[in-house]
């Protein structure tokens, strides 16, 4: 039986700098796509690719689109593109895949509106170790029998 290997949507601005934030999670067996952006992140889950889990940074560049839904003046300069995104996944689909959000500006406000969506598995406070939080969401998806296959796809 082949491996399982999660697909991973991280969004997160600092992946512009830092690109080397993928590899813990690369290293264990996860495809991981990236955005840097709102607009991108959106743009990645409506993509029609099923993502195993997802980690979201809670603050970050909206990012351009041509409807302005992730103009600054409607996140509040970045404050609550997080948020605006986890509402659109419960909106876009009726079974979003497990979010784990990330933040470096902890809001217990922001923090306790993302915890009411029902696909938000943690709230992380940075810095944190990626390598756990790899393993961390390997053993749920695992726990719960989630995710594909892509060893052979």
């Amino acid at each position: 039986m082949a491996q399982k290997i999660y697909r991973l949507l991280f969004v997160d601005d600092e992946l512009d700098a830092e690109p080397y934030l993928v590899i813990p999670f690369e290293d264990a067996g996860f495809e991981v796509d990236t955005a840097t952006n709102g607009a991108d992140a959106e743009h990645a889950f409506r993509s029609g690719v099923k993502y195993d889990a997802i980690i979201l940074d809670n603050m970050m560049a909206p990012g351009e689109d041509p409807q302005g839904k992730w103009n600054f003046d409607v996140v509040k300069n970045g404050l609550h593109t997080g948020l605006l995104f986890l509402g659109m996944m419960a909106e876009a689909c009726d079974s979003p895949p497990p979010v784990w959000v990330v933040t470096g500006f902890p809001d217990a406000e922001v923090e306790t509106k993302e915890r009411e969506f029902a696909f938000v598995v943690d709230v992380i406070r940075k810095p944190h170790s990626l390598e756990l939080l790899a393993a961390e969401i390997i053993r749920y998806l695992s726990e719960r029998g989630a995710g594909g296959d892509l060893a052979n796809a």
